[in-house]
């Protein structure tokens, strides 16, 4: 019985030892699996730059991290690529893995945009609460949503606008979401 306590303890306290070596050998790697990514994934689109590559929460599959913030899904040898909704079960509900991760990429890039960026709608009073909006001018959702500003800034909630003509730079809508932005009444 001693000799298999001391086989334990000792076991325990090598435990973080192995684990270092461990990490250090998972570091060492980490370079040339980066590079076996994004060589499989460059073979389909030669515009994809992969910053990191990390194991993800679901064996077997690492999470890749694009040069343009979007996170996805590979297998090792990257010949498989997961881009889309990621759910995990918990007790009464679907956790979306995926968004959870873009949450605070998307929060960043967001912080970056300056004010005077933006077609901002303020409330009267206190600012409650700010919603951000990428809107497209023809729209029907997002004209619906400009209807509603009264209501919104009512409750104390800042609209902000950012312009995203869905049918490219140079159609009707980027002309016309254009002219808006460089009017001097932006509103």
């Amino acid at each position: 019985m001693r000799l298999l306590l001391s086989v334990l303890l000792g076991l325990l306290i090598l435990s973080p030892q192995l684990q270092a070596q461990i990490l250090k050998a998972e570091q060492k790697q980490a370079p040339a699996l980066r590079d076996i990514i994004e060589q499989r994934l460059q073979m389909a689109n030669p515009m994809i730059i992969v910053d990191a590559v990390s194991p993800s929460d679901i064996d077997g599959l690492y999470e890749v991290t694009a040069n343009n913030g979007q996170i996805f899904l590979t297998t090792v040898d990257g010949k498989y690529l997961i881009d889309g909704k990621v759910l995990r079960v918990e007790a009464g509900k679907f956790v979306d893995v995926m968004d959870e991760k873009q949450k605070p990429v998307r929060a960043a890039l967001l912080a970056q945009v300056p004010l005077e960026n933006f077609i901002r709608f303020p409330p009267e009073g206190e600012v409650k609460g700010v919603l951000n909006v990428f809107t497209d001018v023809d729209c029907g959702y997002c004209q619906k949503l400009h209807s509603e500003m009264p209501e919104l800034n009512a409750l104390g909630i800042e609209v902000r606008y950012l312009a995203f003509p869905r049918a490219g730079l140079g159609s009707a809508s980027y002309q016309k979401i254009a002219s808006a932005w460089c009017a001097d009444d932006k509103q």
